[in-house]
């Protein structure tokens, strides 16, 4: 496996073998990840990498082509088997996003429970906003983010250079702050880890883009609003925060249900019905209220106006129980306004 060598004096200096070619095989097939598999040219000699006057750098890869709708198909389906809280979709494809759209939305239903939300934007920076207010309207997901900013940030790849990437890429800077934080915690008003934005947007065009269903990052490296696609008027659907808050609380609800019917060693009679009800009042519910703050008490002058939960109701039919409560879900601060009155000294 050492490097060919020819005419090469071994007696009167010592000489050192070495195997470069076979390092640079080991490393492409131990640490490619499976990305390469390096083998030795059939009929080749192993001559020293200087001195191979055939050698040439590896010629561009191909898949043959572009990701197609299938591709995408086939791992969705995939993904239909594990928990999974939020995916990135790394395409600007309006078609894709309206796949995955419905793909997060079929798994987040009661009947399957595998609970998730999705994030993307356009992947060409060249995109008008009109055209890009278009695909925003035309997702109208509460489960779905649309990043509508091109950012600056080094670009790790290029040896460090500054390169406006698309707004796609924004989803992920907004996942790790989420993600990072309380699940009730909003991305709006956070700092971002880019060097500046590709665009900026006038008052009322940032308006547009909101209520449009967009996420938009400022010049001064934070998010100025983070919000899903949806299209209607309700609180809940308009804002990421509150969407992973629900979740959050049916998951653990779920989990929690399912551990204490796993304890239960007698059937339920009334009487056993009674403890579970009051489980999930006094200490799951309560749990949300006053420890995990997913869900709040709505207080006006030091008294408490709505409860943080209310119309609490347990059904029971044949080997089915139906947990149902309403709950009153924390809206993150997202405005501030400020109300003067000047008063001129002199005058009434």
């Amino acid at each position: 496996t050492f490097d060919l060598v020819t005419a090469q004096d071994i007696k009167t200096a010592a000489y050192t073998a070495v195997a470069d070619v076979e390092a640079l095989i080991q490393f492409f097939n131990n640490e490619s990840g499976g990305e390469i598999i390096a083998t030795l040219t059939a009929g080749a000699d192993r001559d020293d990498v200087l001195n191979d006057s055939g050698f040439v750098f590896f010629t561009g890869g191909s898949a043959g082509s572009a990701p197609v709708s299938n591709d995408w198909s086939t791992t969705l389906d995939l993904m239909k088997k594990f928990r999974i809280n939020h995916i990135l979709v790394a395409t600007g494809d309006p078609s894709i996003h309206a796949m995955v759209s419905t793909h997060v939305n079929e798994m987040s239903s009661i009947l399957n429970r595998r609970y998730r939300t999705t994030s993307s934007g356009a992947s060409d920076i060249t995109k008008t906003v009109a055209e890009r207010i278009s695909e925003c309207k035309a997702l109208n997901d509460a489960r779905f983010e649309y990043n509508f900013t091109p950012f600056k940030r080094n670009d790790r790849v290029d040896d460090g250079a500054v390169r406006t990437f698309e707004p796609f890429y924004g989803a992920a800077l907004l996942a790790g702050i989420k993600y990072g934080n309380d699940v009730t915690i909003s991305a709006t008003f956070k700092s971002l880890n880019i060097l500046g934005v590709g665009e900026t947007y006038d008052i009322p065009t940032q308006n547009s883009i909101i209520m449009s269903g967009g996420s938009l990052f400022g010049d001064d490296s934070t998010v100025i609003h983070n919000v899903t696609t949806y299209q209607g008027q309700n609180l809940i659907l308009n804002l990421p925060s509150m969407i992973w808050t629900t979740d959050a609380i049916t998951l653990d609800s779920q989990d929690r249900i399912t551990t204490r019917l796993k304890s239960m060693n007698k059937a339920p009679t009334d009487l056993v019905i009674n403890e579970f009800e009051n489980y999930l009042i006094t200490n799951v519910l309560a749990s949300y209220r006053d420890e995990k703050g997913w869900l709040t008490n709505e207080v006006k002058n030091g008294k408490i106006v709505t409860p943080a939960y209310t119309d609490v109701e347990f059904v029971l039919a044949g080997d089915r129980f139906d947990f149902i409560f309403t709950g009153l879900v924390p809206a993150p601060l997202h405005y501030g306004f400020i109300k003067q009155k000047f008063v001129v000294p002199g005058l009434t």
